[in-house]
């Protein structure tokens, strides 16, 4: 199961694979994340991945990535960092480059675990550029969720809450006032958070706790350079090379990567090379008025490394600095110019002298500069080492167009190499920001890293990325067309207000450089923002601008089919369902936009359709109209402009089942939206799809894991209020009452009343849906007075939508309860359930089973248990057949166990 996990595979696709159930899938994977204690399922497929990649199977893998190398030394500086751990909130280790800082750290850390049962997050911040990116790179390291419309700082103190948590920051010292904001934030918001950074600095916070880290005792700095000369291959000193050895690491300052540099360099240039090159030290790095000596001292070990390469490979080393993570030969190659064996023989070179890391793979080998070696080639990069930006930014292209082709096939085998070049795509984007002659091809990388991150379901940084490819588009039309994409991606992140500004500039744009196709297209688009998804915005919706955006729109959409269709969509949208010519608009904009061959307006009509047909008791039709939906967007790919469409139709798809009494087709469809790639980040949304069907199909098991799925992202979210999003948690709710957890179902019941707003008491009424699973529950316990009575009551809420939606089940419960309650309207019930029950297998069959049950009729109940069960429903299955009593009784009984294990 690891190892499929770490293929990027769904759980539907590893069911396929392994010829088990997808429940079965998610019992496995629950258990996984339990025994490796990891916090997240995105913690779970890293894992996978990572050991998939390395063969390795030893255990749970911590946050951080753990060295190659043994940590040498440092036992009083480790205690007495943990101790300082266990008696401050906020601990600053803080020394020159090269000190050890992050290795102290992590091992640190890993002592003072067992005080955290809510985990220990980390986060390294080398790859963050910016100050305003903080608190966005450090939400993602602990896997808390973008919460649209919400500050990015406030969804991680409610992510992270008020648990015993330790958070590592690594390499702050570029960042160091913009972390002190947000660490005091968080300190002073969650009680029990404990935070350990690690910085060239410290953050001068009244709180903050520093611990000054210098060189290596004596001893250690001996230890540390016999083990990495041995490893080198440097045979074991002697008594009189001890001494010589010692003093090499004295005039280092004990500084363990500076030791580690030269110690490797002892096989080829023997002691008296070593000491010869510690007396011939070039000018310093830095010597910024805030530095110690011992950092300069670090700038003189790496520039004596530098001094002993070889003019080519100097110039190399300089050129890899673009890089801002790991590479291959070829990629090597492209950058530092000259041909792949001349460069994979420096790149050899160079990582015999430690200046290059290597980066274990299953294929070909990849390298990667340490940070500060990366900082010191960097600065000396000669004039004609800058060509290397410009081959940088082309490889970056090159590999991005790539990447394009793979994800547009089946799979997710693709995520893993974008992962392993994401971050030089970004740093080749920057460069190209800053250079007037490459803004265009800037553009064109910034347009393929957007596409690519939303493919891969990172939608917060692709809207943004969209919007760089605009402000960099050397072509109005294109610079639109940018902004759109960037709208499209706010819609599906539910952000009505971002995608409205979104395509007003893209209007403003079109209609400033005379692009009419595209300033029409533009209208349209802000037009059906404001009218059709309106519960996207945080306050009132500027209904006046929708009405002359899309007058405009019209206007220019003559001669333009598909823009005149798309008008014409958003026009009936606008209309009040009620109306019977809303009816007629509707299939016009239908028709219009069939022949214009815009699938995805045609769906977006149909939603009307959808809607009206629920609005008057319609649920079989209604869910034949979103089924049509599902099938005109199915096989297309999912890019930005039809994302959103594409989940709003399978929601309806299922919904629409639901009500219609098609579990399996419902399951089915909740399944494919689960599977969304664009909702990776908001994994909540996706899974509360699944929790409504399969809780009425009695896969129950499966509802408890989803249940725990949804409350986990809800919880990461912020635990924002959404009540369009309750019916599942009502459901889960639903399940554990059938279970006879009242405990737990009273716990879901309070997420239901959180979710919609409300009392606790209120949690179910009002709403179409709860008052049909508390029937269900009251039922099972044998109690049909209580049933009938909530059935019936009328609690002054506005469930028109999810009543109708369900009006059939509803009809077929009733029934159910008035006969078992001896209630004297029971006939007629009954009788007005089986006729309003018509196209519903499941209602249906209830409702006949209640006739059943009142005439006393056994073998009937026996068929129409088997109907049942053939339709997708084991649980009314196995109720069925205990209420035919007699021998029934027990085999349904029996049933119902197996569904409770």
């Amino acid at each position: 199961m690891l190892a499929l996990l770490g293929e990027h595979l769904t759980h539907a696709e590893i069911a396929g694979r392994l010829v088990i159930s997808i429940r079965t899938v998610e019992s496995h994977v629950a258990s996984l994340r339990r025994k490796l204690d990891l916090p997240a399922h995105r913690d779970l497929i890293r894992y996978a991945v990572a050991h998939r990649a390395a063969k390795q199977w030893n255990g749970p893998a911590p946050a951080p990535p753990r060295p190659l190398t043994s940590f040498v030394g440092r036992r009083q500086e480790r205690a007495g960092l943990a101790e300082a751990l266990l008696g401050a909130r906020v601990v600053s280790v803080v020394g020159p480059g090269g000190a050890g800082k992050t290795r102290l750290a992590r091992a640190a850390a890993d002592d003072v675990a067992d005080r955290f049962p809510a985990g220990v997050w980390y986060a390294d911040l080398i790859p963050v550029g910016d100050g305003a990116a903080v608190a966005a790179a450090v939400a993602a390291a602990c896997g808390v969720a973008d919460l649209p419309g919400r500050d990015i700082e406030e969804v991680l103190v409610r992510g992270l809450g008020d648990r015993p948590a330790l958070l590592v920051l690594d390499n702050c010292e570029h960042l160091v006032n913009a972390v002190a904001v947000l660490v005091e934030r968080l300190v002073s918001a969650c009680g029990q958070l404990r935070v350990l950074l690690t910085s060239r600095s410290r953050l001068a916070l009244p709180f903050e706790r520093a611990y000054s880290l210098g060189g290596l005792s004596d001893g250690d700095a001996l230890a540390l350079f016999v083990e990495r000369a041995v490893a080198a291959g440097w045979p074991a000193p002697t008594s009189g090379q001890a001494p010589r050895m010692a003093e090499i690491c004295r005039a280092l300052d004990g500084l363990p990567l500076a030791i580690e540099l030269a110690a490797v360099r002892l096989p080829s240039l023997g002691l008296d090379g070593v000491e010869q090159g510690l007396t011939d030290h070039a000018s310093l790095l830095t010597a910024g008025a805030r530095l110690s000596p011992r950092q300069r001292s670090m700038q003189e070990t790496l520039d004596w490394s530098f001094q002993l390469l070889e003019r080519p490979d100097r110039a190399v080393l300089c050129r890899l600095s673009v890089f801002a993570a790991a590479f291959g030969a070829d990629a090597a190659a492209a950058v530092a110019g000259g041909g792949p064996a001349e460069v994979t023989q420096a790149l050899g070179r160079l990582a015999d002298q430690s200046l290059l890391v290597s980066v274990p793979t299953n294929g070909d080998g990849r390298w990667r500069l340490l940070e500060p070696v990366r900082q010191f080639a960097f600065s000396r990069m000669s004039p004609a080492d800058q060509a290397a930006f410009a081959a940088h930014l082309g490889w970056a292209r090159g590999r991005a167009k790539g990447l394009l082709v793979a994800s547009g096939r089946p799979g997710r085998a693709w995520y893993g190499d974008l992962d392993d070049v994401v971050d030089d795509l970004r740093a080749a984007l920057r460069w190209s920001m800053h250079q007037p002659d490459r803004r265009a091809e800037g553009s064109e990388l910034a347009e393929a890293l957007a596409t690519l991150l939303f493919r891969a379901g990172l939608a917060r940084e692709a809207q943004r990325r969209y919007e760089e490819a605009a402000d960099l588009a050397d072509r109005p039309a294109t610079a639109a067309h940018h902004l759109a994409q960037a709208a499209a991606v706010a819609r599906c992140r539910v952000l009505g207000e971002d995608a409205l500004r979104l395509e007003l500039a893209a209007i403003a744009t079109a209609r400033r450089h005379g692009e009419p196709g595209m300033l029409a297209a533009a209208l349209v688009d802000a037009a059906e923002t404001i009218i059709r998804f309106e519960g996207m915005f945080a306050g009132p919706v500027p209904e006046t601008m929708a009405a002359s955006l899309l007058e405009e729109a019209r206007a220019l959409s003559v001669g333009r089919p598909r823009l005149l269709a798309a008008a014409q969509m958003v026009q009936a949208h606008s209309k009040d369902p009620a109306d019977p010519q809303t009816r007629r608009d509707a299939a016009r904009a239908v028709e219009a936009a069939h022949r214009a061959g815009d699938r995805i307006r045609e769906s977006a009509a149909l939603d009307i359709l959808t809607s009206i047909q629920l609005l008057t008791g319609q649920p079989i039709q209604a869910a034949g109209s979103a089924r049509r939906r599902v099938e005109l967007l199915d096989g297309r790919p999912v890019e930005p402009a039809g994302a959103l469409e594409l989940k709003d139709a399978l929601h309806m798809a299922v919904l629409t089942c639901v009500g219609a009494g098609d579990l399996p087709a419902a399951i089915h469809y909740s399944q494919q939206l689960r599977a969304l790639a664009f909702l990776r980040e908001q994994r909540d949304l996706a899974t509360e799809a699944t929790l409504t069907p399969d809780a009425l199909a009695g896969r129950w098991q499966a509802v408890l894991a989803g249940g725990e799925l949804f409350l986990e992202g809800w919880d990461m979210a912020g635990r924002p209020a959404a009540s369009g999003r309750a019916i599942g948690p009502c459901a889960v709710a639903m399940v554990h009452g059938l279970l006879g957890d009242d405990t737990a179902r009273d716990h879901w019941l309070g997420v239901v009343a959180e979710l919609r707003g409300v009392e606790r008491a209120d949690a179910t009424r009002g709403t179409g849906y709860g008052e049909l699973f508390d029937a269900l529950v009251l039922l099972h316990g044998d109690r049909p007075d209580a049933a009938l009575t909530v059935l019936d009551r009328q609690d002054g809420g506005d469930p028109l939508w999810y009543g109708q939606l369900l009006c059939q089940w509803r009809a077929a419960l009733v029934a159910e309860a008035a006969v078992l309650a001896d209630h004297p309207d029971a006939p007629q019930r009954c009788a007005d359930a089986e006729r309003t029950c018509t196209g519903n297998p499941v209602a249906a069959a209830l409702a006949l089973r209640a006739s059943a049950v009142a005439a006393g009729d056994s073998s009937n109940l026996v068929a129409l248990a088997a109907q049942l069960s053939n339709g997708g429903s084991p649980y009314q299955a196995a109720r069925t057949l205990i209420l035919a009593g007699g021998t029934y009784r027990a085999i349904g009984e029996a049933r119902l166990g197996q569904l409770v294990a």
